[in-house]
């Protein structure tokens, strides 16, 4: 590699000798340039490792001053993998099979990892076919289009049913309804780096949706009496709109997250979820269930949701911003801690259901 650089050396008195430079005791050459006391050193062929400069000089009085620095050349090394599609129409089913299944209409293919590298931009959908599977969008875009998309729901642009160790990541994600990206009856799933309309999880545990924009629709998660989901955490996103929950898992944890607002409609009966290190901004008047607007409303699903909810609730940590009306939290959940939240701009913070 050829590498030029400028040496620079001053004194209040002037600089008699030099800079002179040396490279593994070589000199360089030198070349004045324009300013006094600068040049340039000339290029020439470093060796693949580490080379040690030393550059040194002098003034009329005989004081010398020395700096050295190192120069790293690392060998070239190619781009070998090969280029894939730009662009790709249809619904794409991904397996650890030959070529990924699909996956080579999309992207490249790496059989080790089992992850398929997206270099096209969809019209259409994707479909996870297999355990294990990893699929990386590098910022690509998949744009709903009905008449291309034969997901099993035929509105999911992702989609990930029975199946297990799945991650998805750095999609831009277009069109469709709050279910782009459907989880159902699954395990160890992570969703990375997206920015969708929604998310829809359904009786599927250890799930982790970190670090997306989640926006134009709501986030859902979803799930029923027969079909709990549980172990889901939804950490560090930015969710503009509401986030509807029909849970009876347990263990579902919101950290650290920016989000509108937050419906839980659980049973009675449901158990443990943490909200914590929030930040609730959604202003409105009425919610998705045609109740009044709450940041976050933790009701029940029965007794027109003023029966209490057994199992606690960890709500710590949040910070509420409103418009100067409303009320920021509706509560009604036995063994509940609600600590260390902060509420602005609010008529009132929390309503509990027997004061409502």
């Amino acid at each position: 590699k050829e590498l030029g650089f400028t040496v620079n050396a001053i004194d209040n008195v002037g600089v008699t000798v030099g800079p002179i430079c040396s490279d593994a005791g070589a000199s360089l050459g030198l070349t004045p340039s324009e300013g006094d006391g600068f040049y340039s050193i000339d290029s020439k062929i470093y060796p693949i490792g580490v080379s040690i400069v030393v550059c040194t000089a002098s003034d009329a009085a005989g004081n010398m001053g020395s700096s050295t620095f190192a120069v790293t050349i690392q060998p070239y090394v190619a781009d070998t993998t090969p280029s894939g599609p730009t662009t790709a129409s249809g619904t794409f089913t991904v397996t650890d099979g030959v070529n990924g299944g699909d996956c080579t209409s999309i992207g490249t293919w790496d059989s080790i990892s089992k992850t398929c590298n997206v270099t096209a931009d969809i019209n259409g959908g994707i479909i996870v076919g297999s355990n294990g599977i990893t699929i990386d969008g590098h910022s690509k875009s998949i744009t709903y289009d009905s008449g291309l998309i034969t997901t099993p729901n035929a509105v999911s642009t992702i989609y990930i049913d029975d199946k297990s160790n799945v991650t998805i990541k750095d999609f831009h994600l277009f069109g469709g309804t709050v279910y782009s990206v459907t989880i159902k009856y699954s395990d160890n799933v992570s969703i990375i780096q997206l920015n969708a309309p929604g998310v829809r999880i359904v009786g599927s545990d250890n799930v982790v949706i970190k670090d997306n924009i989640l926006n134009g629709l709501h986030f859902y998660i979803e799930s029923y009496s027969n079909e709990p989901s549980s172990d889901i955490l939804i950490e560090n996103n930015i969710i503009t709109n509401e986030i509807d929950i029909h849970n009876e898992g347990s263990g579902i944890s919101f950290v650290d997250n920016t989000i509108g607002s937050l419906v839980i409609l659980n049973s009675v009966g449901s158990t443990e979820m943490t909200i914590s290190g929030n930040t609730f901004n959604g202003i409105g008047s009425m919610n998705s269930f045609g109740s009044p607007y709450h940041q976050l409303n933790v009701r029940s699903s029965s007794g027109g949701g003023w029966d209490i909810i057994s199992g606690g609730y960890v709500i710590t940590d949040n910070t509420f911003v409103g418009d100067g009306t409303g009320t920021a939290m509706r509560l009604s959940a036995d063994s509940s801690t609600v600590t260390g939240n902060t509420f602005s701009n609010f008529d009132k913070a929390i309503c509990l259901a027997e004061t409502h």
